[in-house]
């Protein structure tokens, strides 16, 4: 069986910076496992500093969050660098604004209340679904 490297690192450093990316993205454990492709189950782990990661998931990892592997894992090195997942996942004033419009749309109200009724679900909901599915279809 192949040797998976696991790269040397304190666990609690990086259980404080993943406990401070998924604070500052206002996601759940669940959520941050999702969006780091991890399971749940190592990710509340990897947060309370008990389990160990292979450097290839702590890369993808950093990837993901929009940081380098030496500050997820060391807290050296530069916090932030430029990504497309973590700025995808916190939207710009431009894009809440264009959310905003699309929201008082009265072709999207309508399909809201409609969605809401059908499914059975706040209408909330609805509209979040219905504004994510105009997005990607804008991509």
């Amino acid at each position: 069986m192949p040797r998976v490297e696991t790269p040397e690192y304190d666990h609690g450093v990086l259980a404080e910076n993943l406990r401070e990316f998924r604070s500052h993205l206002a996601l759940s454990q669940g959520e941050m496992a999702e969006h780091l492709g991890i399971s749940k189950s190592l990710y509340a782990k990897l947060e309370l500093a008990m389990a160990v990661t292979s450097r290839r998931t702590a890369r993808r990892m950093a990837d993901t969050l929009g940081t380098t592997l030496e500050y997820l894992l060391h807290k050296t090195g530069e916090k932030t660098v430029a990504n497309a997942a973590v700025a995808d996942a916190v939207p710009s004033e431009e894009m809440l604004r264009h959310i905003l419009e699309l929201a008082r749309r009265d072709d999207v109200v309508a399909l809201t209340k409609q969605t809401a009724n059908t499914l059975k679900i706040n209408p909330d909901q609805a509209c979040a679904m219905i504004i994510h599915t105009i997005l990607q279809e804008k991509r």
